[in-house]
């Protein structure tokens, strides 16, 4: 098994146990619902599971949550530079900072042009 794997296998148990505890929590104060377990190769695939089903929502932030902070561990950046989207850009060469002002300058150039055949 290779480290990408075990990684991935590592990340989708953490992930699991999260929401789990998520879910858990908003049945135990009483938002129950049903909902039918579709993840393949699991156990319970095609089974129905008790569920709060106004946590939904809430689950998929706190799994974004939860990948942004895994991802960030692994990257060296801190779980708050990648929630507040300021995660620091890759140091670039001088050529490669200088192309990417050229291509802006071009696209800015183009979105000028376009702007004045529209008659804006």
């Amino acid at each position: 098994m290779s480290s990408e794997q075990l990684s991935q296998e590592d990340r989708r148990e953490a992930l699991g146990d999260m929401v789990g505890i998520m879910l858990h929590r908003a049945v135990a104060e009483g938002a129950v619902g049903m909902m039918q377990v579709t993840e393949p190769g699991t156990p319970e695939h095609g089974k129905w599971s008790r569920v709060a089903r106004n946590a939904m929502p809430l689950a998929r932030d706190f799994i974004t949550e939860a990948e942004v902070r895994y991802e960030a561990r692994h990257s060296g950046e801190t779980p708050a530079e990648r929630l507040d989207g300021e995660s620091p850009e890759p140091a670039l060469s001088d050529e490669a900072r200088r192309q990417k002002q050229e291509r802006l300058a071009e696209l800015e150039a183009e979105a000028t042009r376009l702007r004045g055949e529209l008659g804006q």
